[in-house]
């Protein structure tokens, strides 16, 4: 759980990741943001998988998570990378709604979701809303 992780640089990346596993995070805070509070998804992603590619291969920050997760880590930013350059973000016949149910988004959500498992986390809508 959340609370076995150890660090606040640790939940806040597993924090990310849980924004990028969650459809009803990216509807609600993508898709249906206000002026005042919306999230982008492109920037979302870019942020997530620097942060896990950081805490697994920096020289310091990595010594906090175990070699298997700083495996699991780098995997999920090289896999999340590759998927993310396939998503037609300058496309003006796309639509952010598209983006989001594309096979590419689904994808990477599955990647994120298998993540989390690893470190037996899951969050509630409440905790990937605050910050």
């Amino acid at each position: 759980m959340l609370d076995d992780v150890q660090g606040f640089a640790q939940k806040k990346v597993l924090r990310s990741i849980g924004r990028v596993a969650s459809l009803e995070f990216q509807l609600r805070e993508c898709l249906g943001g206000t002026a005042d509070q919306y999230v982008l998804l492109d920037e979302l992603l870019e942020t997530t998988i620097n942060s896990a590619e950081r805490e697994a291969t920096h020289p310091v920050v990595s010594e906090k998570w175990t070699r298997e997760s700083q495996k699991v880590l780098l995997d999920f930013s090289r896999k999340v990378s590759k998927l993310f350059d396939e998503i037609a973000w300058q496309d003006p016949g796309v639509s952010l709604e598209e983006i989001i149910h594309s096979h590419a988004m689904r994808q990477i959500r599955a990647t994120a979701q298998d993540c989390l498992r690893h470190f037996d986390v899951e969050f509630t809508m409440e905790q990937l809303l605050s910050d």
